[in-house]
């Protein structure tokens, strides 16, 4: 198969792809009594995706009816990915997704996928192995090594991000494991129809600001517990200038119960950086035990001269 300056994004209407040019190599073949069957590759010269246009891109597939096996390698100016993975089709309730993708020196600004990052560079190793249709019954693991960012003078490395997704429908559990936020998610819970649900729960105490839900979450249940712990993020709020800053490990926990519309935060900062103010000793609670949301605020802020201001905030919602 060739194509030079072919209008990939004309045939597909998506507005994203432009003109793509490939040289394949693709044999199929179809049993008696069986799947096609076949092979690909090749290599893609130029391939324009949001204004940008990719350079040297090779690709080695199989696909045996059932599985899609194979390699994807970018040799671009602004940056190298290299793709190795299997998609499996065996069970259709249960899709398998195997694959490592290594990336190197992607520049997001001049790829246009993200033009705010100006001189920025981001290189990461990816492993992934779990199945699933869809994020509510998916399990397996996502692992990130090595996660390097740089932007103009300012660096942000993470070791290494692990995402676990575990259990069956009525006891599912979600873990984090990085160097910046560790904790979990338990209990039974659709993703799908959370904010759809929480949209429900909060509209009554608050109709001006969120709508009424209009979406059936009657068949969905949400109710769950979430446990995480925050780490130092003077890099990564830095790099990204991010208005909340934590200078000592910050706890949020809380849970959720959309059958009897009832949830409770909490968060323990001991010390954080916001809005240009030094916080200590940081707490905030927010919760409905009946007919109302209950908020409690402390803190102390630091300002100049150490001059220490004591916060304390209750307030009442209907």
């Amino acid at each position: 198969v060739y194509a030079s300056d072919f209008e990939l994004g004309k045939l597909l209407n998506n507005k994203n792809l432009n003109k793509t040019s490939l040289s394949v190599s693709v044999h199929l073949e179809k049993p008696t009594y069986g799947k096609i069957k076949g092979v690909a590759e090749g290599d893609i010269p130029n391939f324009d995706f949001k204004g940008y246009s990719y350079k040297d891109i090779t690709l080695d597939v199989a696909y045996d009816g059932l599985q899609v096996d194979g390699v994807l390698n970018v040799d671009d100016e602004n940056g190298k990915l290299a793709v190795n993975g299997l998609f499996d089709l065996s069970d259709k309730e249960q899709p398998i997704l195997n694959f490592t993708a290594r990336a190197l020196n992607i520049q997001l600004d001049k790829l246009n996928l993200a033009e705010k990052l100006k001189y920025s560079y981001l290189s990461f190793v990816i492993n992934a192995d779990f199945k699933g249709k869809d994020i509510d019954n998916a399990e397996g693991k996502i692992k990130i090594d090595s996660l390097d960012f740089i932007r103009e003078d300012k660096s942000f490395m993470m070791k290494e991000f692990l995402l676990e997704l575990s259990g069956v429908e009525k006891e599912r559990n979600i873990k984090i494991e990085s160097d910046i936020i560790n904790g979990e998610i338990n209990g039974i819970y659709s993703f799908s129809t959370m904010v759809a649900a929480m949209q429900e729960t909060l509209h009554p105490y608050l109709p001006a600001i969120i709508k009424e839900n209009t979406r059936n979450t009657e068949d969905k249940t949400n109710i769950l517990a979430f446990d995480f712990q925050i780490n130092n993020t003077e890099n990564l709020s830095a790099i990204f200038k991010l208005p909340v800053t934590v200078i000592s490990p910050a706890k949020i926990i809380g849970s959720y119960n959309n059958i009897l519309n009832r949830f409770n935060l909490e968060a323990y900062t001991p010390v954080i950086k916001a809005g240009g103010m030094n916080i200590k000793s940081g707490y905030v609670r927010i919760t409905n035990p009946s007919d109302s949301i209950n908020a409690d605020i402390n803190a102390f802020v630091v300002g100049q001269k150490e001059a220490i201001t004591d916060i304390s905030i209750r307030a009442h919602i209907k």
